[in-house]
C-alpha cells in the first residue's frame, strides 16, 4: 500500500470522530491544497452530506464568485460544474484505491442529476469481484461498456431485409458490403438503406449488471457507448474499455483482438454444409485435462492435435460458448476485457458471473488469483434457461494466461 494512503485508513474505529477526523485528513491533504475549487466542493458536499445537491446547488455553494448578483448563472456553468464534481469522485476513488480497512468518503454518480457523499465501510479491496474488475477501477481515462446495433440492409422496392455477419461497420455499411458481396449489391443497386433495428436485449442487461457494479462498488459511472452514435468522440474510446458482442459485428473487438498477436484462443464463425451455423473456438497446446473435460460436456464436438484443440457448437443443440479475453490496449496502457460471443445471452450470462461475489469467490467457474492477462472460454447451456431460471452456472473448458512478451509468445497456428 503506497504510503500516503496509509494515513486514510489508520484506525478501525467508525464512530462521529473518526469519520470527521477522516474528512479533516482528505480536505487538507496533497490532492486538495493545490486546488481550492476542488475543496470547496468537497467541503460544500460534506456540510450538505445528509441530503444529495443539484449541479445548480453545487455551482452556487461552492463555485459561483464570492459576491456575484448575477440573476442567473453564466453560459457554461452546468458543464464547468459537472467536470469539476467528476474530478473530485475520481480523487476520492483514487486515495482508497487498495485501502482495505476502514471507513471511506466517496461521492456516489449523479442519480436524476443528483449528487451525494457517502461513507463506504466495506472492504472492498478483499472481494473477488473488485480484484477482477480492479484494472478498470484504477484506470485514469474513465471505463466504457461498447456494444453495437445490429446492422440490416433494407430494399423497400422488394420488401426485404437481410444482413452479413461480416458487415456490421457502421457509417461504412455500402461501401463494406460493396467490397465483400459485390454481387448483393448489384442485386439491388441504389436501393439499399442500411438499418440499425435492434440491439439485443441480452447485451443490454448485460451492460446494465456490469455498469450498476461500478455505480455500487467503485462509484464509478461507465460511459454506455454505441460506436455509431460517438463517431467523432475519440475520447471515449481512450477509455479503459469493456468490449460486448463478437469479433463479426463489433469492429472494435475485431480491433482489439487483431492488435494482441498470438492469442491462445481464437473464436470463429461460420455456416457448414446445408447453410446450417456453427461456431469453434480454435485453442493452443490442449491438456490431457481438458481434453477430458470436453469429453463429460454434451452436445459440444471437439478434436485435437498435438498443438491445437479445437470446439465446436451449434445453437440448436443447446450450449454455445463465450470467449472472456483481457488483453492491454495498445493505445494508452488501460486494459481491455471483452466477452465474445454472438449470443446475447451467453455474453448476459458471464456478465452475471463476473458481478457475482460469491461465485467468483468460490473460484469454481473462473480461478482467483488471475495473471494481468488472460482468456477463459466457457460453455453455456442456453437450453436451460427458462422464464423462471435466468441464471445459470458455466463450465470452464480453457483457461490461458496471455504475455505481452514477444518471447514468450511461442504458439503456433496451423
Amino acid at each position: 500500500m503506497p504510503a500516503n494512503k496509509k494515513v486514510y485508513a489508520k484506525r478501525s474505529s467508525r464512530g462521529p470522530s473518526e469519520i470527521e477526523g477522516l474528512y479533516r485528513r482528505i480536505r487538507n491533504g496533497k490532492h486538495f491544497e493545490k486546488s481550492p475549487q476542488r475543496r470547496d466542493i468537497f467541503d460544500y458536499l460534506w456540510k450538505n452530506r445528509d441530503q444529495p445537491s443539484k449541479l445548480l446547488d453545487i455551482w452556487e455553494g461552492a463555485i459561483e464568485p464570492s459576491g456575484s448578483s448575477a440573476p442567473e448563472p453564466p453560459p457554461g456553468w452546468e458543464l464547468t460544474t459537472r467536470v469539476a464534481v467528476h474530478d473530485l469522485r475520481y480523487v476520492l476513488i483514487d486515495l482508497f484505491v487498495g485501502v482495505r480497512e476502514g471507513p471511506k468518503i466517496l461521492l456516489d454518480p449523479a442519480k436524476k442529476g443528483l449528487y451525494q457523499l457517502s461513507i463506504r465501510t466495506e472492504k472492498h479491496d478483499d472481494d473477488a469481484t473488485w480484484a477482477f474488475w480492479r484494472p478498470h477501477i484504477k484506470s485514469k481515462h474513465g471505463v466504457a461498456i461498447v456494444y453495437v446495433e445490429q446492422q440490416f440492409y433494407t430494399d423497400w422496392s422488394k420488401n426485404l431485409v437481410f444482413r452479413y455477419y461480416d458487415c456490421n461497420e457502421d457509417n461504412r455499411s455500402l461501401q463494406v458490403l460493396k467490397r465483400r458481396h459485390l454481387d448483393i449489391y448489384k442485386a439491388h443497386e441504389n436501393q439499399l438503406i442500411p438499418s440499425f433495428p435492434y440491439v439485443s436485449g441480452a447485451e443490454i442487461k448485460a451492460r446494465d449488471r456490469i455498469g450498476r457494479w461500478f455505480v455500487n462498488h467503485a462509484s464509478i459511472e461507465a460511459q454506455n457507448v454505441i460506436p455509431r452514435h460517438h463517431t467523432h468522440d475519440a475520447a471515449l474510446f481512450e477509455s479503459s474499455l469493456i468490449l460486448l458482442g463478437s469479433g463479426e459485428s463489433n469492429e472494435h473487438i475485431k480491433t482489439a483482438l487483431a492488435a494482441s498477436p498470438k492469442l491462445p484462443m481464437k473464436m470463429e464463425l461460420g455456416a457448414q454444409e446445408g447453410h446450417e451455423w456453427f461456431g469453434r473456438v480454435v485453442f493452443t497446446d490442449p491438456t490431457k485435462e481438458e481434453k477430458t473435460r470436453l469429453q463429460n460436456i454434451p452436445n459440444l464436438d471437439f478434436s485435437f492435435s498435438e498443438t491445437l484443440g479445437i470446439v465446436e457448437f451449434a445453437p440448436k443443440n443447446g450450449m454455445v460458448l463465450v470467449l472472456l479475453t483481457r488483453i492491454p490496449s495498445q493505445k494508452n496502457g488501460t486494459t481491455t476485457t471483452i466477452l465474445n460471443a454472438e449470443f446475447g445471452r451467453a455474453i448476459e450470462q458471464l456478465a452475471i458471473l463476473l458481478t457475482d461475489e460469491a461465485r467468483m469467490e468460490s473460484g469454481k467457474e473462473l480461478p482467483t488469483g488471475l495473471p494481468e492477462y488472460f482468456q477463459a472460454l466457457f460453455a453455456v447451456p442456453v437450453d436451460q434457461l427458462t422464464p423462471t431460471n435466468q441464471v445459470i452456472h458455466l463450465e470452464r473448458l480453457v483457461f490461458r494466461a496471455y504475455s505481452t512478451d514477444k518471447r514468450s509468445q511461442d504458439s503456433t497456428w496451423e
